[in-house]
């Protein structure tokens, strides 16, 4: 077996890399995946009127979608801490999902309360995106001690917001790391991140400063404690990964989700 050794992209030694699935692999990532690559996505051909993205050669991977990016210690303090709360609640909703008598179209906003452990699902979505982003962009942002101190709701010093949006059972994933693009409302540059894997969908908004993102930010998720569970309502777009760029807020809000493991409540814009 190869040995990959290199900078763990959460505590930042050099170390052995562990193959750390994105999302776990308790979420069904575990399955052959067909994927894209970064290049392909941002080429030049694809572009309206010119190819399409399922025109170019994918790239398959047995097992589920991984990388080589943490160490054994982090890989496995993530997975003791945080992977099982995340997985629960990926797997109720995208249980729910398949379970709806009417199947919801994109585009339509989903809200719903269920039952979450909110600090420990937040930690593991963003462990998800310490894979995704570069070690200098996490240490940049302080993410070390704040995923590594288990009951820290201390967010780090420098800004950033995190999103969630709601991915097609059978839809697309996406792994894009920090890309700059000229915000929709101020024209300035902002610089995000992306990952999405059915059931879920989150934007790393790292100049947040730039509040171009209109959909759910997950920051309040911190005001809880490690381990502690709450019901919450969600108030979720159903978006297509695939699209490029996304568009951050032209999603409307007209379905009731109301599949059996949470308990739909009424829309607040059907009056």
């Amino acid at each position: 077996m190869k040995n990959n050794f290199g900078t763990c992209h959460i505590c930042g030694k050099y170390a052995k890399l562990t193959s750390e699935h994105l999302p776990p692999k308790s979420t069904g990532n575990n399955k052959l995946i067909r994927c894209y690559l970064y290049d392909q996505i941002f080429s030049p051909d694809h572009l309206p009127g010119k190819r399409k993205l399922l025109d170019f050669k994918t790239h398959r991977i047995q097992g589920g979608f991984r990388m080589n990016t943490l160490c054994e210690s982090c890989n496995k303090f993530t997975g003791s801490n945080y992977v099982p709360a995340y997985s629960n609640f990926s797997n109720r909703v995208f249980n729910a999902m398949n379970n709806m008598s009417t199947a919801p179209q994109l585009g339509d906003t989903l809200h719903f309360q269920a039952k979450i452990i909110p600090l420990n699902f937040f930690k593991q979505a963003l462990s998800i995106f310490c894979s995704v982003l570069d070690p200098a962009t996490v240490t940049l942002y302080g993410f070390k001690d704040f995923i590594l101190t288990r009951d820290s709701s201390t967010l780090p010093e420098k800004p950033f917001s995190l999103h969630m949006y709601l991915v097609p059972t059978n839809g697309a994933s996406k792994n894009l790391p920090a890309t700059g693009m000229v915000s929709p409302k101020s024209g300035k540059q902002m610089l995000f991140s992306e990952f999405a894997s059915p059931p879920f969908g989150f934007i790393l908004n790292l100049t947040p400063q730039d509040a171009c993102i209109s959909f759910p930010n997950l920051l309040e998720f911190v005001n809880f404690k490690f381990n502690e569970s709450a019901t919450l309502e969600f108030n979720l777009p159903l978006l297509n990964p695939r699209e490029m760029p996304l568009s951050f807020d032209g999603w409307k809000d007209k379905l009731v989700f109301s599949p059996s493991g949470v308990v739909p409540v009424a829309s607040p814009n059907t009056a």
